[in-house]
């Protein structure tokens, strides 16, 4: 009898370090996917964001809301100073990923509207295709003004 608490036991806690594992897994693979798309739109890599983005992408910003093409024509007139990405959650089923997460813009501007620099929640779904992990959809609460 006392060898099989200590089995009972063993099974529970493999059981409990492999879903924390799965869980981080998860949670690096969605907060790099998120922070590579920061870094290419920063720093003008257009040819390599276009690539992660599907053809049947959407957004919705402030101001409205955006398919793939608007939002490609976005981010090239997006002007993005430096940023702070904090508090990543990130839930995954299959081939798709969540990512939400907040977002701290020193100078982020839109259509000529300062947006706001108090950070605010951002959420992007990821999914893979045979082209690799797609970014599928974008929301984006920061405000215009301040």
């Amino acid at each position: 009898m006392d060898r099989k608490i200590p089995a009972a036991i063993f099974v529970i806690l493999s059981i409990a370090l492999c879903t924390d594992i799965y869980a981080q897994q998860d949670m690096s693979l969605g907060e790099m996917l998120e922070r590579q798309m920061w870094e290419d739109i920063q720093t003008g890599k257009t040819e390599m964001y276009e690539l992660k983005i599907a053809d049947v992408f959407q957004s919705v910003h402030e101001d409205g809301m955006r398919g793939r093409d608007q939002d490609i024509k976005l981010l090239k007139e997006l002007h993005l100073g430096d940023y702070k990405l904090s508090k990543f959650y990130v839930t995954r089923q299959a081939d798709t990923v969540v990512v939400t997460y907040l977002a701290q813009v020193v100078k982020e501007s839109v259509d000529g509207k300062l947006l706001s620099d108090t950070p605010t929640p951002r959420m992007s779904v990821w999914i893979k295709t045979e082209k690799g992990w797609q970014w599928f959809a974008h929301a984006n609460l920061n405000v215009a003004g301040k």
